[in-house]
């Protein structure tokens, strides 16, 4: 009864009944921004061969892989691949690969922003605050946003929606270039 009750209370998880296909090589095509084929805007029922996430509000995370994917509505909204542990959020390495321009490309925690520029060039806009460099690359409907320490290693890949192409984040970002990107 007292199971029961807890059932109750606790917060929907949309993948407690996935299951993990390990079959099924984790990649983030940088081409095509996808993550293991699957794109932003699709339902999220195309990632059920990850297996059960933790949720966190609109936030599935897949600690052992390294992934976490944002949701609205039942829909990808964007995805991250954590390239460095991240033990305030309980979130080991990712354990998959990256592919950019039809071969495989090795991203690590020991990359620097200067092996990054070498290899996607110039960032749209570079933030730099306290904490971090934010390198934000600019795709039509796509970004990157991509995260080093300050000790300049390689900590979060993120494929998202442009959030500069909003007028207020790039205020809030202070950035000075014209948008639409070039």
């Amino acid at each position: 009864m007292l199971q029961f009750l807890r059932s109750l209370f606790r917060p929907l998880n949309p993948t407690e009944a996935w299951k993990e296909d390990p079959s099924i090589p984790l990649i983030v095509d940088l081409d095509r921004h996808r993550l293991c084929g699957v794109h932003i805007g699709e339902s999220l029922a195309r990632l059920a061969f990850l297996g059960p996430a933790r949720v966190t509000g609109s936030i599935l995370s897949f600690p052992s892989k390294g992934i976490s994917v944002e949701t609205r509505d039942g829909l990808i909204t964007s995805f991250a691949a954590y390239v460095a542990p991240a033990p305030e959020e309980a979130m080991g390495p990712f354990s998959g690969g990256f592919r950019y321009w039809e071969r495989r490309l090795d991203l690590s925690e020991a990359s620097t922003e200067r092996d990054l520029i070498t290899t996607f060039g110039p960032p749209y806009w570079r933030d730099q605050d306290e904490v971090e460099v934010i390198l934000f690359y600019e795709f039509g409907e796509h970004e990157w946003q991509i995260e080093i320490s300050l000790n300049d290693r390689l900590n979060l890949f993120v494929i998202a929606p442009p959030i500069l192409a909003d007028p207020k984040q790039r205020a809030a970002y202070g950035v000075t270039k014209p948008w639409p990107p070039p």
